[in-house]
């Protein structure tokens, strides 16, 4: 398929235009999206648990660059950053 193939399809499988012209992209989106018409979404329990490592990724990362603040700023005579 085409790159613009490829558009035109996620048009009709979305209903909606899209802005990507990254065309594995577009193939694992219009696959995903046909394969969860067929056979279902993902479970409750999936989406939960798929919550669940993205919020705790993203305090991880959080906490991650807090560190790094405060070795930044030890390392430039600076006092270390203040959580809270």
């Amino acid at each position: 398929m085409t790159l613009a193939d490829l558009r035109e399809t996620y048009r009709e499988v979305f209903g909606e235009e899209t802005r990507s012209r990254h065309e594995d992209f577009l193939r694992k989106r219009i696959a995903w999206r046909l394969q969860a018409n067929e056979e279902g979404d993902l479970s409750e329990r999936a989406k939960r648990r798929a919550a669940e490592l993205a919020t705790t990724h993203i305090y991880a990362s959080t906490l991650s660059g807090l560190r790094r603040a405060s070795v930044m700023a030890l390392d430039l005579g600076g006092a270390p950053a203040q959580r809270g």
